[in-house]
């Protein structure tokens, strides 16, 4: 059975590079779609939230910035790429701060894009396992689920599990540090 491919969105207002990133993302093996501002992507997003979302800077309506803040706690599970014309350093820093995982500056390099993509791609997925893991952790049953028991065994269980999620919480803040 094939892997379902990741699902990439990308938000441009100028046709032929939305639709050259889109072409070229099926050519590497993504399921691509496009948005030609930030209002439609919005849309697309509140439809099913893409893995990863490549979006220009700036945009009639809606730049790629208040598209991605419009998204509020949404952009920590997916990988955003700011790809601009527009290049500085103030624009990067608060794309940085509102949850993208990096900002390339145009004339696209298409293998840094992709090398870029690949580490988001690997970055989000740990963070979408970590937050499922963290449900179930703290589902409404309890601190353990449907665990029950004063034991030693059962002790020695919530112990470990108490434990895991120390480390799912380090493993977290570790991943969005980077």
């Amino acid at each position: 059975m094939a892997r379902p491919r990741p699902t990439v969105l990308v938000v441009d207002d100028d046709a032929a590079t939305r639709q050259g990133l889109t072409v070229l993302l099926d050519s590497w093996g993504y399921q691509a779609s496009e948005a030609d501002n930030g209002k439609a992507a919005l849309a697309a997003c509140d439809q099913e939230l893409p893995q990863a979302i490549v979006t220009d800077l700036m945009m009639p309506g809606m730049t790629g910035l208040e598209f991605i803040a419009a998204l509020g706690e949404r952009v920590q599970q997916v990988a955003v790429v700011f790809v601009t014309g527009q290049a500085a350093i103030d624009t990067a820093v608060q794309a940085i701060k509102l949850g993208a995982y990096d900002y390339l500056a145009k004339p696209l390099e298409p293998p840094r894009l992709r090398e870029v993509l690949e580490k988001a791609l690997k970055q989000i997925a740990l963070t979408r396992e970590t937050g499922a893991l963290r449900q179930r952790l703290e589902s409404p049953l309890g601190s353990y689920g449907a665990l029950i028991g004063k034991s030693p065994a059962m002790r020695k269980l919530y112990q470990q599990i108490g434990q895991m999620k120390v480390e799912l919480d380090w493993l977290q803040k570790k991943l969005w540090s980077n």
